[in-house]
């Protein structure tokens, strides 16, 4: 007897990490996190690097004239640089709702995941990102307020652009996550095609 259920009981044990095996290959259980080291920025943040050395000014100008005094935004867009990508962003930004827009990866190599955060003073920052990550079919930027006592008065308008990689065809919801108040402040579905 003793037997049989120590069998049974192994059966189940082996029987139980197959099946969390499986479910961990499935895409909504992964999550993939991107260092911040591969991501550009117009505010200071290590490691981001600038985009004002990487990417056309102009580009980068049409971009925050367009959302100076927005919402919070995220678009996702395709590049096979920093520079293409950023191009590639101004149609989402300046362009009235393009939500499910095809994202056309093969055209132009990876995809990036680009965010408004908000126009405030630069020195310090007033916005940190906190993470940058796909979990399945979902793309999330984390960032959060800096609150300080002082700030300079000129209007950064804090931008963001992150590589997220070659992903599967299909379609994807874009989250803005603001973590200090612990919402998703903007969203948005894509549909990459390969």
């Amino acid at each position: 007897m003793n037997t049989r259920f120590t069998v049974a009981l192994i059966a189940l044990a082996i029987l139980a990490l197959l099946l969390t095996a499986q479910l961990g290959a499935l895409p909504f259980g992964n999550t993939q996190d991107f260092p911040v080291a591969g991501a550009y920025a117009t505010f200071n943040q290590e490691p981001f690097k600038s985009i004002n050395a990487a990417a056309d000014s102009e580009d980068v100008i049409q971009i925050a004239e367009a959302v100076r005094e927005a919402a919070p935004q995220i678009v996702l867009c395709s590049g096979t640089s920093i520079a293409v990508a950023v191009k590639n962003s101004l149609t989402y930004y300046v362009s009235e709702n393009l939500p499910g827009t095809p994202i056309e990866e093969t055209l132009y190599g990876n995809l990036w995941v680009s965010a408004f955060l908000g126009s405030n003073g630069s020195t310090p920052p007033a916005y940190r990102i906190h993470a940058i990550e796909v979990t399945g079919q979902r793309i999330r930027v984390s960032y959060g307020s800096v609150e300080s006592a002082v700030r300079t008065c000129d209007l950064l308008t804090y931008l963001m652009w992150a590589p997220v990689g070659p992903l599967p065809t299909g379609s994807y919801t874009l989250e803005l996550f603001d973590a200090t108040e612990g919402t998703v402040v903007a969203s948005r579905t894509c549909h990459v095609l390969n």
